[in-house]
């Protein structure tokens, strides 16, 4: 992000890739939780 946000903008910001997240693995993508709360998250191989 260009700048700095607040404690409540990155709690808001966590929440949202929380609830995303059941939603990208129903779609192909890899989600692995590497730390608490820290996600690596990679896309599906490209057809063809």
């Amino acid at each position: 992000w260009p700048s700095e946000a607040s404690g409540s903008t990155m709690r808001k910001r966590r929440q949202r890739v929380r609830e995303a997240l059941p939603e990208l693995v129903a779609l192909g993508w890899t989600v692995t939780e590497f730390a608490a709360g820290k996600y690596d998250i990679t896309r599906p191989k490209a057809a063809g």
